[in-house]
């Protein structure tokens, strides 16, 4: 018999199935939340440090030029 994950970390038998079908949902469904959270909060940071950055120029005069605002708004909407 293949044990999974679960079983593994935890007695089966001491809880009634329907409880224990419930704690491990709930925990999916924790997990699954904190990281569409981080994602969201990654994403976030992204575009913000895209969309706020400036043209500056750096060492032997590179310039790095900020990001057309409404042109990224017209990429983004397609």
């Amino acid at each position: 018999m293949r044990q999974t994950r679960l079983s593994c970390r935890h007695n089966a038998n001491a809880f009634p199935s329907e409880r224990h079908s419930r704690w491990h949902s709930s925990a999916r469904l924790a997990r699954r939340t904190l990281f569409e959270a981080a994602i969201e909060a990654v994403k976030e940071a992204i575009l913000n440090s895209m969309l706020m950055a400036e043209t500056m120029q750096g060492q032997k005069n590179r310039t790095v030029h900020a990001l057309p605002l409404a042109r990224f708004v017209e990429i983004m909407s397609r």
